[in-house]
């Protein structure tokens, strides 16, 4: 529940900090919730992921709403962001202390977000012979009802739990050529919703799932990415349908 929300009570974050209100105590409380359901959740699992997928998110909101936001809240926000940084840096280096030791800390930073390009090119683009027709997109539905999953194994690829960038993912599925058309086609569709003349909030939080989706995507994509999509567009139609 807190991870198909908490884009979307980001977004609210921010048209609270837009909007002109006395009780600041509200927009203050959904950012303690949103910080703090994700923290916990972080801790209980030693999760750097977490962490560092909400910092994109909040970076992803400030971006959408950066021109509207009055400069008096826009400097308390960005104190407060630095606070904050500053003390997830320290939990990220004390979990990344803790599985590699003070020597491999800065190591494992390094491999965690500099090899992802490196193994599409060596572990998946080089060796894959057999394509997904689809299956690594749909591999939850497909182990939900009991058919056969994507096996990364007899692909012929060899990636591990190694990151491959979204478009891995999809390269996984189509191959080149495939990957390379929806490569064109996909951001024909939110372009169209970028240049409507009113962006409702459904428009909005479509917008912000997908740059979230691409930003996430530079590291990896997970098999059966198909569910998180799905929840995304029932949330998408609630938010059109409320209004």
């Amino acid at each position: 529940f807190i991870q198909y929300t908490t884009p979307l009570a980001i977004l609210v974050f921010y048209i609270f900090l837009i909007k002109k209100q006395k009780k600041y105590y509200l927009n203050i409380f959904l950012l303690l919730s949103i910080i703090s359901t994700t923290f916990l959740i972080s801790a209980t699992t030693a999760s750097r992921g977490l962490i560092f997928i909400l910092f994109l998110q909040f970076i992803s909101g400030y971006i959408f709403y950066k021109d509207l936001i009055p400069r008096s809240k826009k400097i308390r926000f960005i104190f407060i962001s630095i606070i904050l940084l500053y003390a997830f840096s320290i939990y990220t280096s004390s979990v990344t202390v803790s599985r590699f030791g003070v020597q491999g800390q800065y190591e494992s930073l390094v491999y965690y977000f500099g090899h992802s390009m490196l193994v599409f090119n060596n572990g998946l683009t080089d060796l894959i012979k057999n394509f997904g027709n689809g299956a690594f997109f749909f591999d939850w539905y497909l182990n939900f009802f009991g058919f056969e999953p994507f096996n990364v194994a007899k692909s012929g690829a060899n990636v591990g739990t190694q990151f491959y960038t979204f478009v891995g993912a999809l390269y996984f599925d189509f191959g080149p050529f495939y990957t390379f058309v929806l490569a064109l086609l996909i951001p024909v569709i939110f372009t169209k919703i970028t240049r409507k003349k009113h962006i409702s909030l459904a428009d909005l939080y479509l917008l912000f799932m997908y740059l979230n989706h691409l930003l996430l995507g530079v590291l990896v994509i997970g098999r059966g990415y198909a569910f998180p999509w799905t929840m995304t567009i029932l949330i998408y139609y609630f938010l059109k349908f409320k209004k």
